[in-house]
């Protein structure tokens, strides 16, 4: 339903929630926590900020692992799904644990093929900053020159796309062959071979590269709506969703499960920071039927409030 369930792992993560209060006293030792909130307020809120995300736990209770999929506003800009925390205090290899807390991810969200970190260099002991996700087949982020990336605020970013991870299960994350057909346009023809081993994330709002409407859709960090990503070959027509139940406007996002939702990518983002703060107080495990009539309920409230503002806005 895209929001956090909680599912047993059979090997080192099981899904948790942010407000376990085990995870805030992991997170509580970290060194990006804020040291002015107190823990009972981090057990009511949440590690996280609203939106979209999965929190993992080991079973021993040693690591902590959250992932976030929420718009950033990061100098230089990031898109895909962010690691917003990673403590490991056990016995296990820290890149065993990243390179299974990235497997859960790509099954969790399957449209979004990159995953990101920010490490402070000023903040950790070893000299080499991100190692651990290094030996788990990550990279800095680098400029043209191959230099590593930072942030404004001097933070190191770490990435891993699908198609490079070293353990994805199935197979099915690699780089797609691409086939141009003799009756495509010309100058389309060579737009598509700018794009090789395209690897989808999603970025700021640009014009598609083809048909020219707005999309947050990229594919090798070149804008491709979702209709000529599936038209030109680069994505299967399974990655072409419905319209967008606000607006009617071709969506780019979708949540799993019957039935399907989806967005276009304004009202994305508006999901993304829409709170249903009841949900943090059902337990979808004991209760699984209850969560996902709050759930329903909470996107009704949603869907009809933006279209609210829809109609005010014309």
């Amino acid at each position: 339903m895209g929001r956090g369930n909680e599912e047993v792992s059979d090997n080192y993560w099981i899904e948790v929630t942010k407000f376990d209060p085990r995870v805030v006293g992991l997170y509580e030792k970290h060194y990006s926590a804020r040291r002015n909130v107190p823990p009972s307020v981090r057990r009511q809120r949440g590690i996280l900020s609203p939106g979209e995300s999965m929190t993992l736990l080991t079973v021993d209770c040693r690591a902590l692992f959250a992932w976030r999929n929420s718009i950033e506003d990061c100098i230089p800009p990031q898109s895909g799904i962010n690691c917003a925390v990673f403590r490991n205090t056990g016995d296990v290899l820290s890149s065993e644990l990243i390179k299974e807390a990235d497997e859960m991810a790509w099954r969790r969200w399957p449209p979004e093929l990159r995953h990101y970190t920010y490490v402070n260099a000023d903040k950790i002991k070893s000299s080499h900053p991100g190692y651990c996700f290094r030996m788990a087949g990550w990279d800095y982020q680098r400029d043209e020159r191959g230099n590593p990336v930072k942030t404004k605020g001097g933070l190191y970013i770490l990435e891993i796309f699908a198609n490079e991870a070293p353990t994805v299960k199935g197979g099915e994350m690699k780089p797609w062959e691409i086939v141009i057909k003799d009756n495509i346009d010309p100058g389309i023809r060579r737009k598509i071979k700018r794009i090789l081993k395209p690897v989808r994330s999603i970025g700021n709002p640009q014009k598609c590269l083809f048909c020219g409407i707005d999309t947050t859709w990229t594919i090798n960090h070149q804008p491709v709506c979702p209709k000529c990503s599936v038209e030109y070959g680069f994505l299967g027509e399974e990655w072409l969703g419905g319209p967008c139940e606000v607006c009617g406007r071709q969506s780019e996002w979708w949540t799993e499960g019957d039935p399907q939702h989806d967005l276009c990518y304004i009202h994305r983002d508006a999901w993304f920071h829409w709170t249903m703060s009841e949900l943090g107080l059902i337990d979808s495990k004991v209760e699984p039927e209850k969560w996902h009539q709050a759930w329903a309920e909470g996107w009704a409230r949603f869907i009809a409030a933006m279209k609210e503002r829809e109609k005010l806005s014309v």
